[in-house]
């Protein structure tokens, strides 16, 4: 961004208003993405849980399988 100034001279960069409209802009993306984030994290944890379930579900029916030959 080059804009002429009083002395004839170009000055680059931006202005306050133009980096404060790009902040808001992404503070709004970060709080549309925020929530969605987190809800990843949960539903990961509870696949994570339910395929710990299952495993131990298995582990007791074998260990009470493999009892019940012991007393036979």
């Amino acid at each position: 961004m080059a804009r002429r100034i009083r002395s004839g001279k170009f000055a680059f960069g931006f202005t306050l208003i133009e980096l404060m409209i790009v902040m808001a802009i992404i503070s709004i993306l970060l709080a549309m993405a925020v929530p969605m984030y987190q809800k990843s994290i949960v539903r990961s944890k509870e696949t994570v849980l339910r395929q710990n379930l299952f495993t131990l579900r298995v582990q007791i029916d074998e260990y009470t399988y493999d009892l019940s030959l012991i007393h036979i």
